[in-house]
This record gives structure tokens, C-alpha cells and sequence, in this order.
């Protein structure tokens, strides 16, 4: 059985795309914006193409300035936007994981923890709820083991016997669960 990876590839590699764009799509915008600003004739004679390519001189590096100015801030904005989605992906499966832990941390093991399409670590998730199983059939068993102890316990001379085979039974039972659920995963 392959092991699932907590990141798909084709999201990285969607993720990587979009970035990439980001940057294209902001390169365009700000080489557009520059040219722009340059596109100007140089005049009708020579004296005026001299005063056109001298001004053109002195303007050229405040028109860089704005044009890398404005490719910076649209590639920040833009990666603000991807991340912000992307994260998501990422960050609501670990909430979910974290709310899950805490709550086994307080005893409560009705809680399993659910993801979304397209959400990422699923193969974290699809392990916790894995443990969260396991762990309410320890629960359950030790608790229908305390309910046969507490009938036992009712009557004049209780059958400690009955109580020993059925905790063996339990025994077993958990290891083989255990060692069914070791071997699938891998």
C-alpha cells in the first residue's frame, strides 16, 4: 500500500503556477507601464530630438523607479492574495486537527475531524481519526468490562473468572485490532 503524501503534488505544482503568474502578470504590467512613459517621439529636427533624448535622460531613471515600484507592490499584493487562499488549504485541516487533539485531551472522542474538497494533510487527518477509532474501541471495551465487573460484583459470590477471561478476551481482541491496524498502514 503507497503511503499518501500530507501535501498533494498537483497542489504544490498549482501553487507553484500561480505564482509564477503573479510574477509574469506583474512584469507585463510594469514593462507596459514603462513603455508608456518612454513612448515619445523624438521631434521633427535634430535640435528637438537633442532636447527630447537629454529630458528622456534625466526622466529615465525616476520612470525605473516607478515602474519597479509598481511591479513590486502588485507581486506583493498578489502573493498576499495566493497565499491567503492557499493557506487556507493548509491551515483549516490543522485547526480541525488541533481541536480534535484537545479535545481527546478532554476525554471527549465523539469529535472527528472532517476536511473539506481540495483541503491539504488529509493523510494527517485520515491517521488522527484513525487513533480517535481505535481509541473508542479501547473505550468501549474497558467499559463493558467495568459493566460485567459491576454486575459480578452484585451477586453474593462473584465470578472473577468470568471477569479474567472476559479482560483476555479484551486483551486479545485490542492486540489483534492493533496489529490489523499497524500492518495496513504500511
Amino acid at each position: 500500500m503507497h503511503k499518501e503524501k500530507p501535501i498533494e503534488p498537483v497542489f504544490s505544482l498549482r501553487f507553484q503556477l500561480k505564482y509564477c503568474l503573479a510574477m509574469v502578470a506583474g512584469s507585463i504590467l510594469t514593462s507596459l507601464v514603462l513603455f508608456f512613459y518612454l513612448d515619445q517621439g523624438l521631434g521633427n529636427g535634430y535640435f528637438e530630438s537633442l532636447v527630447t533624448l537629454s529630458n528622456l535622460e534625466a526622466t529615465v531613471p525616476s520612470y525605473l523607479i516607478i515602474s519597479f515600484s509598481v511591479q513590486l507592490v502588485l507581486i506583493i499584493l498578489i502573493t498576499i492574495v495566493i497565499h491567503l487562499f492557499v493557506s487556507h488549504k493548509i491551515a483549516g485541516p490543522v485547526y480541525r486537527y488541533e481541536l480534535a487533539l484537545t479535545s481527546i485531551l478532554k476525554d471527549d472522542l465523539r469529535y472527528d475531524v472532517r476536511t473539506r474538497q481540495g483541503d491539504q494533510l488529509k493523510s494527517m487527518v485520515h491517521a488522527l481519526n484513525g487513533f480517535i477509532d481505535s481509541m473508542r474501541d479501547i473505550f468501549t471495551e474497558v467499559h463493558n468490562l467495568h459493566e460485567l465487573l459491576d454486575e459480578e460484583l452484585k451477586h453474593d459470590s462473584p465470578d472473577f473468572e468470568k471477569v479474567a477471561a472476559a479482560a483476555r478476551q479484551m486483551r486479545l481482541q485490542l492486540a489483534a485490532d492493533s496489529r490489523n491496524n499497524g500492518g495496513a498502514e504500511s
